[in-house]
């Protein structure tokens, strides 16, 4: 069996933007393998993904805050390769 690790990775939603991304994560649980944003499939070696939107206040953030984490096998530099190759493009 292969170290599994952690990754997490958030930022803070411009408020202004807010109804666009919910709208977005939306269209991504729609089909989370095979969405054209992060097409989750397409991350060898990844056992387990979570995106979620937290609303402002959530743990102490004065902003509403986009959340992705992902549980895979290690090592994690190779899944951060992996993520920037198949989403970049969706995660700007």
């Amino acid at each position: 069996m292969s170290h599994q690790v952690g990754l997490t990775v958030s930022g803070r939603v411009v408020p202004e933007r807010l109804a666009d991304l919910e709208r977005i994560v939306a269209s991504m649980a729609a089909d989370p393998a095979g969405n054209a944003v992060i097409p989750f499939a397409g991350l060898p070696h990844t056992h387990f993904a979570r995106v979620v939107l937290l609303p402002a206040g959530a743990g102490g953030n004065d902003a509403p805050t986009l959340l992705m984490t992902l549980d895979c096998d290690a090592p994690a530099t190779d899944r951060l390769r992996a993520l920037v190759t198949v989403a970049a493009a969706g995660m700007d």
